[in-house]
């Protein structure tokens, strides 16, 4: 009878165990499956803030090019008031090569995708730089 309550009681605490971990793994599940779309928005939602801070910077870029002759060699030329969105970071999303410009927003996530935008075209256009072998 002794052997048949324990028999009982170990089968009892497997199953408490099992269930736990179950939960564990439900939970987790549905947090992963809650960040990797909000995350998504993030980042499009942090990509559009940074393109518009960087179109609002080509009139700037325009008046500069105008006084001198050429784009200037760094950003810190030019005196803006916004404060700089998140994405960019300060000489990494701007470069010029004095008769044109480039705005260069990374992903920042597992995969390399670069959003660039190039004076000479004047759209935004997507670049996986490994595939593509791009050079900013």
């Amino acid at each position: 009878m002794t052997l048949i309550i324990i028999a009982k009681i170990k089968k009892q605490e497997s199953l408490i165990v099992w269930a736990r971990w179950f939960g564990i793994t439900v939970l987790l599940s549905f947090i992963i499956g809650l960040t990797i779309p909000s995350s998504f928005y993030l980042w499009e939602y942090d990509k559009k803030t940074s393109m518009t801070f960087c179109e609002s910077l080509i009139p700037m870029l325009e008046d500069y090019k105008a006084t001198y002759g050429n784009f200037p060699d760094v950003i810190d030329k030019l005196q803006f008031k916004h404060s700089v969105p998140r994405l960019l970071t300060k000489y990494r999303y701007y470069s010029s090569h004095g008769r044109f410009f480039r705005f260069k927003i990374v992903n920042i996530g597992p995969q390399a995708y670069w959003t660039v935008y190039d004076s000479r075209k004047k759209i935004w256009e997507g670049y996986d730089p490994i595939a593509e072998g791009f050079e900013f």
